[in-house]
């Protein structure tokens, strides 16, 4: 019989504009100042072998980091989304040599039937922050979400030695947006097709944003009245979707 795995513990954590600037808090009271972030494009997508000359695992580093600027303390939790194709893991790290305060998120997609590759890495992961931060193994924490959070977490608990913080995907579906939409510049625009010369009007970001469709199209499509942070329903939507894909 397998281990009975411990309830999923659902809390409220504010995203709005104001409290997302100052802080995200999470278990052990972990903050992330986000006033100032941006994204950075580094150019192609990479993979392993792009990035040191080895041989594919089965993973790609996104092209677009988020660069936080105005945050100086130490972030000891790695965030996973896994789903059904793709395995999305996110970290914080410091600019190599760089001068000035800050750093930058990461954002890497492997194969989930390669999940045991994604753990390997989040445990290289951990076992670097440990270093760098000289924290103890204690203060190391994996936030994870989505069906393989409950599918893979016996594994990466057993793997990885640290606690494993599950949590509800359409709730950081939503934080996280109100993220992109409330602080990262040229996120939100509007689409005229009418206007071939311009097509794409940015907006600039806002914190009264609500209330907002959100559309999630993947295998499936769900549609979600966002009224706050914390307040949405789901309206509409269906357990399949032609054309779409998971990206």
């Amino acid at each position: 019989m397998a281990d009975r795995q411990p309830p999923l513990k659902r809390r409220r954590v504010s995203s709005s504009a104001e409290d997302m600037q100052h802080s995200i808090v999470d278990p052990g009271t972990i903050k992330i100042n986000v006033s100032g972030a941006y994204i950075i494009d580094n150019g192609e997508a990479q993979s392993p072998s792009s990035e040191s000359g080895t041989e594919d695992q089965g993973y790609e580093h996104d092209r677009r980091d988020i660069r936080l600027p105005n945050h100086t303390s130490v972030v000891s939790h790695v965030a996973a989304d896994i789903g059904g194709s793709l395995a999305k893991v996110v970290y914080f790290s410091r600019e190599p040599g760089a001068k000035e305060p800050g750093g930058r998120l990461h954002f890497l997609r492997f194969e989930t039937e390669k999940i045991d590759t994604c753990i390997e890495f989040m445990r290289e992961l951990t076992k670097k922050q440990k270093r760098a931060n000289g924290g103890k193994q204690s203060e190391l924490c994996v936030m994870a979400t989505g069906g393989g959070a409950f599918k893979y977490y016996d594994r990466i608990k057993e793997r990885l030695g640290v606690d494993v913080m599950r949590e509800d995907e359409m709730e950081c579906l939503i934080q996280g947006l109100d993220f992109f939409i409330t602080e990262i510049p040229n996120e939100v625009f509007t689409y005229h097709d009418e206007d071939q010369e311009n097509l794409i009007h940015y907006t600039d970001a806002r914190a009264d944003v609500y209330p907002y469709l959100l559309v999630n199209i993947g295998s499936g499509v769900s549609m979600i009245k966002v009224e706050g942070p914390s307040k949405f329903q789901r309206i509409g939507g269906g357990a399949a979707f032609l054309g779409g894909k998971t990206k």
